[in-house]
């Protein structure tokens, strides 16, 4: 693996059925597991006993683990470095003048310009080797 990758796992839930009714099920499978369990309090064997709430209890779990479908789900993350594309435009239409009678070309009135240089925003950017890191 490389150093920006990570993987993660999650346990998901593959049901078709919405959270409700889900919840619902989960509710009605654990009232019949307590019904189950309290009905053993009459068994007059311990041992017996013992195995029958063994026995439910494993029922409810593997009704409520058939019915939620659970499932693993790998998230894989990359990390990638920041990447800034500068245009600059200097064809043929960059030359033309800005103003009828003027001389200055779009180019070096924006050259002299460079509003973008004094902007508070640019100002406190980070310059040379600060500028890289993220």
């Amino acid at each position: 693996m490389n150093a920006g990758t990570t993987t993660t796992w999650r346990l998901v839930s593959l049901s078709p059925l919405p959270a409700w009714a889900l919840g619902v099920l989960t509710a009605l499978i654990l009232a019949g597991v307590v019904l189950a369990v309290l009905g053993l309090r009459r068994e007059p064997s311990a041992l017996r006993r013992r195995l029958l709430l063994v026995l439910r209890l494993l029922a409810g779990a593997m009704a409520l683990f058939f019915l939620l479908e659970p499932g693993l789900r790998q998230l894989a993350q990359v990390r990638v470095k920041n990447r800034l594309a500068v245009l600059v435009d200097r064809s043929a239409s960059m030359g033309f003048p800005v103003r009828r009678c003027g001389t200055a070309t779009r180019w070096r009135s924006w050259a002299s310009r460079r509003s973008w240089d004094r902007s508070p925003r640019m100002r406190s950017a980070p310059r040379g080797r600060e500028a890289g890191r993220i």
